[in-house]
């Protein structure tokens, strides 16, 4: 059974996700709380699995708890369950660690599949989330940034090709069926991004591709 931690400063949405998961025998509510600072109260007396976290709190926001957590308790798995879809906002959750990211507007199914997803140990983005990064990514920015690892090195047009459908939510076996390779040659590719950036992970990898404007270019 998952253990969940419920944290948002509507207690409308705090009953309504805890009303849906119940249903589960899956999932255990342990406690809903209004803010990060109540949160880090209730996880020192429950210890959940799992964050379900709004970002814009009184007292202590869903910035300052995630930090936190994965500070003092690296273990525990954060979703992001919010109203704000820019990217910029998207980008410093994926810097701090947190490993999934929902809209509001997500429907019940999609809520948990995320919970499923990151509990498997993978992240998991929403597809209105998906597409706001996408169109960060791909829209000509009017004036575009220097990235300050133009003079280090430049992306292969083969690995633009494969981060693109990362981003798109290809697993690796779709990817190597599109680009006509082999499952070896995306994971290699893969390990090439990543050390090339800098990145720890491949949330890492997508903050960077965020940050950079990677596939602005022409």
């Amino acid at each position: 059974m998952i253990k969940i931690l419920i944290v948002d400063d509507h207690k409308l949405i705090r009953d309504g996700i805890t009303s849906f998961l119940s249903d589960s025998s899956k999932y255990e509510i342990t406690d809903e709380v209004s803010d990060g600072l109540e949160a880090i109260n209730s996880i020192k007396q429950n210890a959940p699995d799992l964050i379900i976290t709004d970002l814009n709190m009184p007292n202590m926001d869903g910035m300052e708890l995630i930090s936190f957590v994965k500070k003092e308790f690296p273990s525990i798995k954060i979703i992001v369950l919010s109203m704000v879809d820019e990217t910029q906002y998207i980008r410093q959750v994926l810097k701090l660690g947190a490993n999934g990211y929902l809209l509001k507007n997500s429907g019940i199914d999609e809520v948990k599949a995320a919970i499923d997803a990151v509990m498997k140990g993978n992240n998991y983005y929403g597809g209105d989330v998906m597409d706001a990064v996408m169109t960060q990514l791909t829209t000509g920015a009017k004036k575009k940034k220097v990235s300050r690892f133009d003079n280090a090195f430049s992306l292969t047009k083969r690995e633009k090709e494969i981060l693109k459908l990362i981003i798109e939510e290809y697993n690796n076996g779709e990817i190597a069926e599109k680009l006509f390779i082999s499952i070896r040659t995306v994971d290699a590719h893969k390990r090439n991004m990543i050390e090339k950036t800098g990145s720890k992970n491949m949330a890492g990898l997508l903050v960077w591709a965020i940050n950079n404007e990677v596939l602005n270019d022409k």
